[in-house]
């Protein structure tokens, strides 16, 4: 919630009865700060009608059923380290009862937080059914400031299966007020050898849509970049490569003017210069440092390169590129998460195939990767520094 603390949730059973609660701890000594215990929370089959929506601008949204009436209540941490309840929020009158959130099986949310204020909260629903493509909601205590906004679909896709589109990341650019979604628009189940992923701007004051680009990759993330107006969406795309017979999964980077959502680039991401396994569905990730001064490149088995963000603007991957046209990184130590384990593992990394990296958190001067290989299922963490 802030550099001090780090807030998590928690979905408990007492009595029979569903509880969510959520713990503070103080990042300075790992010490629980507070605990507060919120239900019990009705449940229909595996849907819980209570849970945390997310954080945002140092404050925790939760949502809650009581009834009929469905609230969310904002928390704020105060000066000695505890949790408040800063305000209760109403929804509005007009979300159609299928459009309403809910918390699923797995404790996320079915809407993702856009905003979060004293005074309101916007969400937007992380999957839609044509002819819906993105639906917005403004929680408030004041009945004015209440709104739900709907947009359809403008992917053009065959109509014999069902379309749906998944909000595959979002920010908010504080300049011009406003927030930013990435909807991937796809047919269900249907192999999609041409992604394309909608950007839609939106004024946070009236949720009002201002423009709309259609960039041809499956969207992962959005990203704002304050001090050049830019957006940066990663996602994946699809390339047939010379020495592949078939087309291999990339990671595509593309920079938006935030102000128009004109496309200003498009980067495909390099191999490393030392032959690995995918980071998840593809070869590498990225992402940019919270400070937004660097962006980071991760690959499978953990190696890792740092471009500062204004020279990647402006010459692409060009300074990390060597002669054979893959990304010079630098590799990730000898240590048990990295070390493979077993004969299959040991010939992984002889043929150029090793991965162990599941996922990768990146913060300022540091990247923590979560392995994802292994007999049993992996527990801990490595860390990844630079200065």
């Amino acid at each position: 919630m802030s550099q001090r603390y780090l807030l998590s949730g928690m979905e408990l059973r007492r009595d029979d009865e569903r509880w969510y609660d959520l713990l503070l701890h103080d990042l300075s000594d790992a010490c629980l700060a507070d605990r507060v215990s919120l239900g019990p929370f009705e449940s229909t089959g595996p849907l819980v009608e209570g849970g945390l929506v997310g954080v945002g601008d140092g404050k925790a949204a939760l949502y809650k059923k009581n009834g009929g009436d469905r609230s969310v209540e904002v928390y704020a941490i105060t000066d000695d380290g505890k949790l408040e309840l800063a305000r209760t929020l109403r929804e509005p009158a007009q979300v159609p009862n299928e459009q309403r959130i809910f918390m699923h099986t797995s404790g996320l949310p079915s809407s993702a937080l856009l905003q979060c204020t004293s005074d309101t909260v916007v969400t937007a629903d992380t999957y839609c059914r044509y002819p819906s493509s993105v639906r917005l909601t403004r929680w408030s205590s004041d009945p004015r400031l209440l709104e739900h906004q709907t947009v359809d679909f403008i992917r053009g896709l065959s109509s014999d299966t069902q379309r749906e589109s998944h909000l595959r990341g979002h920010a908010y650019i504080l300049p011009a007020k406003a927030f930013m979604t990435a909807s991937y628009e796809h047919t269900l189940e249907a192999y999609d050898s041409d992604p394309i992923t909608i950007i839609r701007s939106f004024t946070s004051d009236t949720l009002a849509l201002q423009w709309t680009t259609a960039i041809p990759q499956e969207n992962s993330k959005l990203l704002f970049i304050p001090r050049r107006n830019a957006a940066l969406a990663l996602g994946l795309t699809w390339s047939v490569e010379e020495g592949y017979s078939s087309a291999r999964t990339k990671v595509a980077l593309a920079t938006l003017d935030a102000a128009s959502g004109s496309i200003l680039a498009t980067h495909i991401l390099p191999d490393p210069q030392s032959p690995c396994g995918n980071l998840s569905e593809a070869i590498g990730d990225a992402d940019l440092t919270p400070s937004g001064n660097h962006l980071v490149l991760i690959f499978g088995d953990g190696q890792v390169a740092v471009l500062d963000v204004d020279e990647y603007l402006e010459n692409g991957f060009s300074s990390v590129t060597n002669p054979e046209g893959r990304i010079i990184t630098h590799p990730f130590p000898e240590v048990p998460s990295s070390t493979p384990k077993n004969k299959k593992e040991r010939k992984a990394r002889e043929e150029g195939y090793w991965s162990w990296v599941d996922k990768a958190y990146y913060g300022d001067g540091q990247v923590v990767l979560r392995p994802g290989v292994g007999e049993k299922k992996p527990t801990g963490f490595a860390v990844v520094s630079w200065e």
